[in-house]
């Protein structure tokens, strides 16, 4: 049976403030003493999440706790050490915890206990990788002429990306030169930062669709299936069609004898 939250955590304001935080995703946040049960899976995540910001900077994962139906001291021991190999790999100082660490067998297990190892763990999200060797990866998409785009390395460091020059104005230009080098041309940059054929081609929510993918119906980007006549296009639905579009506008990869989709 999982252990019940006592009642004897008191009122101060630093205890009710460690039960208010709320940076992780958490099973039952904020906790709330005398109804919230603990239970495994509060310790897993722990677990999970600890080994995700090891793995985030290429750290190797640490031990987690597995607590089984009933949920013991043993097993918040066993989080509260992930959280303290979590702070080592990132070389910073490890925290304290209340209740006496480790825990002594047979000890009430309180809000307080699990609620710091909770604010431990996000205090950690926004700290940046020490001795990661970083690969040179970056994760910025691909910038446009003359743009810049942001992302984050092997190490979980910001990076950046930028753009080639953009050709130059040609002398018999009376306009501008589009993204793609093209006095007066069509193309332009969608909202992510890609050169797009023209603003035609942009989705509903403003990404480029490129060649040869259109738009169908419903906005969507629609790129079929090679080999199927009418496919890429939308059907009577405004859906993108992957196969065959019968005379009244269906989409299916088999005609029935008739000639139309089956069902119509």
């Amino acid at each position: 049976m999982a252990l019940s939250l006592t009642r004897s955590l008191g009122t101060t304001a630093a205890l009710l403030a460690l039960l208010a935080v709320r940076a992780g995703a958490w099973t039952d946040d904020p906790l709330r003493p005398g109804t919230t049960r603990i239970r495994a899976v509060h310790l897993v995540e722990i677990g999970q999440a600890v080994n995700a910001r090891l793995g985030s900077c290429g750290f190797p994962r640490t031990a987690v706790p597995a607590p089984g139906a009933r949920v013991r001291a043993a097993d918040f021991n066993a989080a509260r050490a992930a959280v303290k190999a979590l702070y080592a790999a990132y070389g910073r100082q490890a925290p304290i915890f209340t209740g006496g660490d480790p825990l002594p067998p047979g000890v009430p297990v309180r809000a307080a206990h699990l609620a710091e190892i909770r604010a431990a763990v996000d205090a950690s999200s926004h700290w940046t990788c020490l001795n990661c060797a970083s690969d040179g990866s970056c994760s910025a998409p691909a910038p446009a002429c003359g743009q810049t785009t942001t992302g984050v390395d092997n190490c979980g460091n910001s990076c950046s990306a930028d753009g080639a020059p953009c050709a130059a104005k040609q002398p018999d230009c009376d306009g501008t030169v589009d993204c793609k080098g093209v006095c007066n041309g069509p193309a332009v940059v969608d909202n992510f930062g890609n050169c797009c054929e023209s603003r035609s081609n942009f989705t509903s929510w403003g990404a480029c669709c490129h060649s040869p993918g259109i738009i169908d119906g419903k906005g969507e980007c629609c790129y079929g299936t090679a080999g199927y006549p009418g496919s890429g296009v939308s059907d009577s639905n405004g859906n993108c069609c992957v196969g065959y579009l019968d005379p009244k506008g269906h989409c299916c990869l088999v005609f029935n004898s008739s000639g139309r989709c089956p069902g119509f």
